[in-house]
């Protein structure tokens, strides 16, 4: 498949990891109980989040779109109202689109060192011990400053290599 079809494919995942989850949650409620139904939006987001992003690690030679897609796919979902209650799924969904990007950064870019996307990996595992903000401002606050520290850094090590 094409950069743009495989590409194209992951946002209309994500975008059905933001809506079905909704639809599980209501089934779960409604056929069994609330934390049925909690459960059940959980492993959807989480199964339909990992397809989205395995899915780009399947593009051959990424763009600079495909490979800050999962970041941005990520916390657009830690600023978005919580769909389930507590910091796991903000975690999950803001560690893995880390993780994802780091994943295709790196298939672009193999000379950057891992050790570059610490700063974004440890401001994915942020909103299990945020919290000191109501609201995503917090988490916000501390995506940007882990990806400016990032983008300067692989900015740095860019224009010394040959």
């Amino acid at each position: 498949m094409s950069r743009r079809v495989l590409t194209c494919s992951s946002i209309l995942l994500f975008l059905f990891a933001f809506l079905l989850p909704l639809v599980s949650l209501a089934v779960g409620w409604y056929g069994w109980d609330a934390r049925t139904g909690a459960v059940a939006g959980l492993v959807t987001f989480v199964a339909l989040f990992l397809a989205s992003g395995i899915l780009l690690l399947f593009v051959k030679s990424p763009s600079w779109l495909t490979v800050t897609l999962p970041l941005l796919f990520g916390y657009l979902y830690v600023i978005l109202p919580n769909l389930i209650l507590g910091p796991f799924d903000d975690a999950f969904g803001a560690l893995a689109g880390a993780a994802f990007t780091c994943l295709l950064w790196r298939r672009k870019q193999p000379q950057v060192s891992p050790w570059v996307f610490l700063p974004l990996i440890l401001s994915g595992l942020y909103p299990l011990v945020g919290g000191f903000i109501p609201g995503p401002l917090d988490e916000m606050t501390v995506f940007l400053v882990a990806l400016t520290i990032t983008m300067v850094i692989v900015w740095r090590k860019m224009k010394r290599s040959p």
